[in-house]
């Protein structure tokens, strides 16, 4: 499974950054969830200009059947699966449970 949604990743990295840059800027796919059956695709993505990530993700979604008929075309599977785009705010959470932490360190060089 691991291996399907990598190779789907690689092919839509690609074909984004080939077809749709112009129109989205640069985004990354940092992770798909795909169901066991691949009936079922979740695409979190991040964009380099974080300002402009619902744009990216409301794009993508309009989208996606193209995306679909691209993967179609590039894979041999029974079923290709329906691609759903989300904003990955994996980053988001590091940076304030470092931010957290950072805090907590900072108490107690203060209190001791």
């Amino acid at each position: 499974m691991q291996r399907v949604e990598e190779l789907i990743k690689e092919l839509l990295s690609k074909y984004i950054q080939i077809e749709m840059t112009d129109k989205i800027g640069i985004v990354f796919i940092n992770a798909i969830v795909a169901t066991s059956d691949f009936k079922e695709a979740k695409i979190y993505i991040s964009a380099l200009e974080q300002d402009k990530i619902d744009e990216a993700i409301s794009f993508l979604n309009k989208k996606k059947g193209e995306l679909h008929k691209f993967l179609k075309s590039e894979l041999t599977m029974k079923f290709v699966p329906n691609l759903s785009f989300y904003p990955d705010n994996s980053l988001d959470k590091v940076t304030k449970l470092d931010q957290i932490l950072g805090e907590i360190d900072m108490g107690k060089d203060h209190g001791a």
